[in-house]
């Protein structure tokens, strides 16, 4: 994180001259989603160009925000659900344009928003489990990293790598989202 804050300081310094609020970079990120959806189905490259922007308008929202001083828990809610939403929004056009099934991608979007709604309810493991779903945090390579790589291999190349990478990631996401659930459920009791 330390790398990323002096690499980005002087467009962070800039963009903070010019007014821009961490929440705008966010709000921009699902803007995005449109130039997304409307490259899929006749210029894949370029969609992944729109997916490449958001991930990396992703990685500056923070550092604005901690020179801002305005990190806080209202703006990790609205980043988070930022990248909900511009994640599930990439996976189901890469359903439509056919990168991925129907079942396996739509399960996928649905377990990682259960995965995401316990880990909100969960405090005790986000921490612990955050990386497998946030696109790049800490040392180790997360799931959305994984699917979001696939996207450009198969935007690139024609694969059908996101098809082969989608079930084995369910079945993490699924598992942890159960852990959690049955976590919650104990403390119900």
């Amino acid at each position: 994180m330390r790398c990323r804050s002096r690499l980005y300081a002087p467009l962070v310094r800039g963009l903070a001259r010019l007014g821009v609020r961490p929440n705008q970079i966010s709000h921009l990120r699902v803007l995005l989603l449109a130039g997304y959806w409307s490259c899929l189905k006749t210029a894949l490259e370029w969609s992944v160009l729109f997916v490449i922007l958001g991930l990396w308008l992703d990685s500056l929202d923070g550092p604005l925000a901690r020179h801002l001083h305005a990190a806080g828990d209202t703006g990790k809610f609205v980043d988070s659900n930022a990248d909900h939403v511009f994640y599930s929004i990439v996976l189901i056009g890469a359903i439509k344009a056919g990168l991925v099934g129907l079942v396996a991608g739509a399960l996928h979007v649905v377990l990682t928003l259960l995965l995401n709604t316990y880990s909100m309810l969960d405090a005790r493991m986000p921490s612990a489990q955050g990386w497998l779903v946030r696109p790049f945090a800490g040392p180790r390579v997360s799931l959305r990293a994984v699917v979001y790589a696939c996207l450009l291999v198969d935007a690139l190349c024609g694969t059908r790598c996101l098809a082969h990478a989608v079930w084995p990631a369910n079945a993490a996401i699924g598992l942890l989202a159960l852990g959690h659930y049955f976590s919650l459920a104990a403390d119900a009791v």
